[in-house]
């Protein structure tokens, strides 16, 4: 007796969940009990029992031709998500990369963040995409920079600001001049943002001979910074100039003629000394 009513309910469930009527196994095999007056049946039966007869049921219905193309034509549906799916995974991160790249490079330019790590894992924690597992790379976020810079402000002002901080630099390198000064960073490459500081470097075994000509020339700088680490020891010399933020970073003499790399591209780190740097705002005025 058990057995058979086990059987009627589960024909009852595989009809329902074969025409749509219910989705979940339990449901339909509870309203087919119900529906048979079996809701005392205290052995309902297994999923597995219900499946099979799904499609013997739908088989019953349609007949066997026509199940058979429904499934042909369900398993290629699938398979053309499924790789369309696999195709749109690399355009999804590719598009989470440009969102954090574009928030990082704002946070950047305005001066939120200093550090190309710091401001690619906020953006990513602003935009909910902090799982995501790769990040743009700091070319990409200083590709951005001025873009955006110049979005802010527009081209003109963004040039000017260039021309005004080059031309500060050049005359600070020529009141240091003896420490064989060059320009890195922003300001050399000319992708500043809105916030870029003026940066130096200066090679001399003793900091304080450096502060001794800066004060000769009338610069004042107000931060002293020694450093020691894996990388050696140097100094930094920060001060605010014609309200441009500058600084110089003083190393030991021998490091004079050291490749140093840049942690944006892993290439060398280009400079200009004070010919270049003169010639490269000769040119500019020449252009002008």
């Amino acid at each position: 007796m058990k057995s058979n009513a086990r059987r009627r309910i589960a024909e009852e469930a595989a009809r329902f969940m074969a025409m749509g009527i219910e989705s979940e196994y339990l449901q339909a095999k509870e309203r087919a009990a119900m529906m048979l007056g079996l809701s005392d049946c205290d052995n309902l039966p297994s999923n597995q029992m219900v499946r099979d007869l799904i499609t013997r049921f739908a088989r019953n219905e349609i007949g066997d031709l026509e199940l058979d193309r429904r499934l042909k034509a369900m398993r290629e549906l699938a398979l053309a998500v499924m790789s369309a799916i696999k195709a749109f995974d690399p355009v999804m991160k590719s598009n989470a990369r440009r969102r954090i790249a574009e928030e990082a490079a704002r946070f950047m330019a305005m001066g939120i963040e200093s550090e190309y790590l710091q401001a690619k894992e906020r953006a990513a924690m602003m935009l909910g995409l902090s799982d995501c597992d790769n990040l743009p790379s700091n070319q990409m976020v200083r590709d951005l920079i001025t873009r955006f810079a110049r979005n802010e402000i527009g081209d003109l002002e963004l040039d000017r600001r260039l021309k005004a901080m080059r031309e500060l630099a050049l005359a600070v390198m020529s009141a240091i001049k003896a420490f064989d000064p060059v320009l890195f960073g922003s300001v050399q490459s000319g992708q500043i943002g809105l916030e870029s500081d003026i940066d130096l470097a200066a090679y001399a075994d003793e900091h304080l001979h450096v502060l001794q000509a800066l004060s000769q020339y009338g610069y004042d700088p107000d931060q002293i910074e020694e450093v020691e680490n894996i990388k050696g020891r140097f100094v930094h010399i920060r001060w605010q100039q014609d309200q441009w933020p500058l600084e110089i970073t003083v190393y030991p003499e021998f490091q004079k003629d050291m490749v140093q790399y840049s942690s944006i591209d892993g290439k060398p780190i280009k400079k200009l000394n004070i010919a270049q740097l003169s010639h490269l705002i000769e040119q500019g005025r020449d252009k002008n």
